[in-house]
């Protein structure tokens, strides 16, 4: 990692750190990246359980060939995983929303350093400009590492907004309250919850804008930052469960996939072939997860068996149908009957059956 110009101490109060974001403001570059790219990092940071320490996780993916964010949008590159790192760092500034990146910084420019490889971009899970004071995490990676930042974030910090197209690749401008634009929010799959997407350092909104949309798959979040948040979700599970988190080792390959299917599920302890050939599953992701992704998968597979149910209930209303429609005519014709009788009935029977005899 070359550097940038910009270093300060960790140890401030949440007065001096705002400080200090005014100054990152002043150093944020906002321009064109004309270089190619070919090493893309994705970064993500988890808490421990005991909230005393967070632990940083990138991910180096290398594009098979040269990748310029000035081509045509359809041009996407193709990804393969080079490298991962990661970072553990004790907690030394309190929870301030607006001031995270002093929380999260410390780890996170410490996986970044362990890279074999500077990377030509570095996607981050945070906010860059679209920050109050236009310096979040993005930002301050961006400005103290002298890399190329983009930030990439699941949910809006400040700002507003219209509703994007539901179509992948829609957006729309993501505004501050003077109307100034700080970032998009960026459509990354059809009828899915979008990202808010905005300037770190040294790149414009639109190559951002395609840098996170170049590098998204099937999934919602561009894929450096999945893989760095599958794995850094790891690291976290190991460390609550006793495991030696120092050992990349025990992370492996196989949690970070960049395929299209999830993972396989007859390979796991947990997971049963009935005499019908059909799975059962009696995972818990709550307590006996193998794997990060075992979660979504158990998500999916809760929601198929309720579509199941739903589509079981509507075959059963189905046959239903007809016969509840005869038992209603039926019903209906028994009502006319009683009607019609009563109509006939001899006022004399009403007298020798109705209440007289009871007297």
């Amino acid at each position: 990692m070359s550097g940038g110009l910009f270093k300060h101490s960790w140890r401030v109060s949440p007065a001096e750190a705002v400080r200090l974001q005014e100054q990152i403001r002043k150093r944020v570059i906002e321009r064109p990246l004309d270089r190619p790219i070919r090493l893309i990092a994705g970064v993500d940071a988890a808490l421990s359980a005991e909230k005393d320490k967070i632990v940083a996780a990138a991910v180096l993916l290398q594009t098979a060939k040269p990748w310029f964010l000035n081509e045509p949008a359809d041009i996407k590159p193709s990804l393969r995983v080079l490298e991962q790192q990661y970072a553990w760092a004790d907690l030394n500034f309190p929870y301030i929303p607006g001031l995270l990146s002093f929380r999260e910084a410390p780890a996170v420019l410490q996986a970044l350093g362990k890279l074999g490889h500077e990377p030509d971009l570095v996607i981050l899970d945070a906010q860059g400009q679209a920050h109050p004071r236009r310096a979040g995490l993005a930002s301050h990676v961006g400005v103290i590492s002298g890399l190329p930042c983009v930030g990439c974030a699941k949910s809006r910090l400040i700002g507003h907004h219209v509703a994007p197209g539901l179509k992948k690749g829609c957006c729309v401008d993501l505004l501050d309250e003077k109307d100034e634009l700080i970032g998009k929010v960026v459509r990354t799959r059809r009828a899915v919850k979008p990202v808010y997407v905005s300037v770190g350092h040294l790149v414009s909104l639109d190559q951002a804008v395609k840098a996170v949309l170049g590098t998204t798959s099937c999934y919602r979040l561009p894929e450096p930052t999945r893989l760095a948040h599958l794995l850094a979700a790891k690291l976290k599970l190991d460390w609550t469960s006793g495991g030696t988190a120092a050992n990349l080792s025990n992370v492996g390959t196989q949690y970070i996939r960049w395929e299209k299917t999830m993972i396989n599920c007859r390979e796991c302890e947990f997971c049963k072939v009935g005499p019908d050939g059909r799975l059962g599953f009696s995972c818990d992701p709550f307590g006996n997860v193998k794997e990060p992704e075992c979660i979504n998968k158990w998500l999916l597979l809760k929601m198929n068996m309720m579509v199941e149910a739903y589509h079981a209930t509507l075959e059963y209303y189905r046959r239903l149908a007809p016969l509840q429609e005869r038992m209603f005519k039926h019903v209906e014709r028994e009502l006319d009957d009683m009607n019609e009788s009563d109509k006939w009935k001899l006022p004399e029977e009403e007298d020798q059956n109705g209440p007289n005899e009871h007297q």
